[in-house]
Order: structure tokens, then C-alpha cells, then sequence
């Protein structure tokens, strides 16, 4: 049986919560920035199911805290990896800035990361010389 593959900008509380708890200790992505979503807000956040079980979550940020660059951050649950949904997530979260005329965005990657890292380069992404203190680059990708 096949399942549906689909992405919303809604998420059950139960869905949302088992979400976090497979994804709580990776290490790489803050997940206090799922719970802390706002009921009304300019920023995107999305959910990817696959059937009815939530493969990934992005986002991307900063137009309500004013922020001139946007940040986009994504992460997958840890069961459905390698799979190609972390791709099709930021493709989506790149036609949705290019839909709002971003002219860049902006991610932090751990330097430890280097699946993400390489996604992120295949996708167009180019690491900035900054670091924010943290273990972490930042790179960024120019919205076409």
C-alpha cells in the first residue's frame, strides 16, 4: 500500500509531541523551537507526514522578530533519514521564500554535521566565514 507524502503548516498536539520525543537529542537542532511556534505568525513553519506518521519539520524565521536575514532550519525524524525528506523540505521552504521575495536565507549547521552540510552545498548553500560561538557555521543561499 502506498502512502501519501504531504506538507502542512498544521500538526496535531499528539503527532507534534511524539515528533519531539524521537528527535530530542540530536544534537544538531533546537527543538524548543517546534513547541515555541506562535499560534499567529509571518513566520513558516511546516510539517511533512508521510500517511499519518510526521517525517520532518522546517522553518524559516525572522520576519517577526524583524531580523533582516531569514533563517531556515529543518530536521528529520531519525527513523526516516537518508530518504530524501530533508531535500524535499527545503525545497518547499525555498519556494516559499522565493514566493515572498526573500533575496537570501540563511541556516547554522554544526560543524559535526556533515550530511547536513552536504545537502545544504548540493542545494546552493555557501558557508559564511562567521561562526556564532557555538560549534556552528552559517551559510547562505540566494533565493532565485
Amino acid at each position: 500500500m502506498q502512502q501519501l507524502l504531504s506538507i502542512t503548516q498544521h500538526s496535531t498536539s499528539i503527532e507534534l509531541n511524539r515528533f519531539v520525543e524521537a528527535v530530542k537529542d540530536n544534537g544538531f537542532f533546537p527543538v524548543k523551537h517546534i513547541h515555541e511556534m506562535p499560534v499567529c505568525t509571518q513566520d513558516v513553519y511546516c510539517f511533512m507526514y508521510l500517511g499519518y506518521k510526521m517525517v520532518a519539520f522546517g522553518m524559516i524565521r525572522g520576519w517577526d522578530t524583524g531580523w533582516e536575514d531569514k533563517v531556515l532550519g529543518i530536521i528529520v525524524h531519525p527513523d526516516c533519514r537518508g530518504k530524501g525528506y530533508g531535500k524535499l523540505m527545503m525545497q518547499t521552504l525555498h519556494t516559499i521564500a522565493s514566493i515572498r521575495r526573500l533575496k537570501r536565507v540563511r541556516l547554522h549547521v554544526s560543524e559535526d554535521n556533515l550530511n547536513a552540510i552536504g545537502l545544504y552545498i548540493s542545494m546552493g548553500y555557501c558557508i559564511s566565514g562567521d561562526r556564532n560561538g557555538r560549534n556552528e557555521m552559517i551559510m547562505y543561499k540566494e533565493i532565485e
